[in-house]
């Protein structure tokens, strides 16, 4: 560990080593190390801004040849974001495996037998590489359990599995935004490379006025999905939009309203990845006391049958989150993915403006199906 990780700088801010261990002195056993994994991705996002600030000044194209494992183009930079923050696991000697979007299957790491599991996005958005746009890289973090990490069914939990989730947002400065659970937390990189605590406990307010959207994509959305963006308008929200995920998302956390991505004619089981963009962004908005769906369900209580499965997100204040939910039902167009491999499909309801968690129990043979709340 070094000097400074347990103490903070001359204005009082904290490290980020000495934050989180202060922070999670009532962590059980079972998770020690969290704070130690949590740093060496941090520590690999710093080295990896270096990259993607040196692609920046000399002008390299973002786009290549090849085709990752989720269908998107890949870049050199993806490679080396991918390869960078792998070896950074790998050091970390808490990380037994890890599913990154730039891999097919599971990287299985030397310490196999370590407690956590991490899924990844390495480089967000890196087809804005050449506009200065900001890029980030998403994290979530599971316990391993008895799960095998080379076996893809051992990261197939739901999002209440994670015991940690961030992303790292690349821009002026790099700001981490990390949550254990409780609370939401932003660190920016300081002059000399240390992550310095810049704001805790972030809120999203319940309600904002900016809706952050592909408008592109309107045309193929569910007329009641236009009608509700409309009355956005017409109560004077304002749209921004940039297309990389982590910059549209890190204003929306910060600032209120909305991010989505709903399911379309086009993409019909959405266009994100569940396990390392959905979920770890849903733990951080409910994490901050926002809303996360996949405009039917809690976000964080679909299960994912492949780890590059795709899902619509909605990701925002209570208001704007139910307003979307709401729009959706009314179109009778839910949205249910392969979640129902145990028999229960979770779902939302809306009881007096309220909005209720819960799951339906599904019953074979045409047996009336029963509904739980969480």
């Amino acid at each position: 560990m070094r000097d400074w990780e347990t103490g903070s700088g001359e204005d009082g801010r904290a490290y980020l080593g000495g934050y989180l261990r202060s922070s999670m002195l009532s962590v059980p056993q079972r998770l020690s190390g969290l704070a130690q994994l949590i740093e060496h991705i941090a520590e690999g996002c710093a080295e990896l801004g270096e990259h993607v600030a040196r692609c920046a000044e000399q002008g390299t194209h973002a786009a290549g040849g090849n085709i990752n494992s989720s269908g998107d183009r890949v870049c050199e930079l993806d490679r080396v974001a991918d390869e960078l923050l792998v070896e950074r696991l790998a050091a970390s000697g808490s990380c037994a495996g890890v599913v990154s979007e730039e891999r097919a299957l599971p990287e299985v790491l030397p310490a196999a037998a370590a407690p956590y599991l991490v899924a990844m996005d390495p480089l967000d958005g890196s087809s804005n590489l050449g506009c200065s746009i900001p890029v980030g890289t998403i994290f979530s973090v599971r316990a391993r359990g008895e799960g095998d990490p080379a076996d893809p069914e051992s990261y197939l939990t739901p999002g209440t599995a994670q015991v940690a989730a961030g992303y790292v947002i690349y821009g002026a400065p790099l700001e981490l935004v990390v949550t254990t659970g409780s609370d939401v937390h932003v660190f920016f990189l300081d002059a000399r490379r240390r992550w310095r605590l810049r704001r805790d406990h972030v809120v999203v307010p319940p309600q904002g006025k900016i809706y952050s959207v592909n408008e592109a994509n309107v045309s193929r959305w569910e007329p009641e999905l236009r009608q509700w963006l409309e009355s956005c308008k017409e109560a004077g929200y304002t749209q921004r939009y940039v297309g990389s995920m982590v910059a549209d998302v890190h204003r929306t956390l910060l600032k209120g309203g909305v991010f989505l991505y709903p399911a379309d004619r086009s993409a019909p089981e959405g266009k994100l990845r569940l396990l390392y963009e959905a979920a770890p962004m849903a733990m951080l908005f409910e994490a901050a006391g926002g809303f996360a769906s996949d405009g039917a369900r809690r976000l964080l209580e679909v299960e994912a049958a492949s780890i590059h499965q795709r899902t619509p997100v909605v990701l925002g204040g209570r208001v704007e989150v139910m307003g979307v939910e709401r729009a959706l039902r009314s179109s009778g167009s839910w949205h249910v993915v392969a979640a129902t491999r145990r028999g229960r499909l979770p779902c939302i309801f809306e009881v007096g403006g309220r909005r209720v968690d819960g799951h339906l129990e599904l019953s074979p043979g045409g047996r009336q199906h029963r509904f739980s709340s969480s």
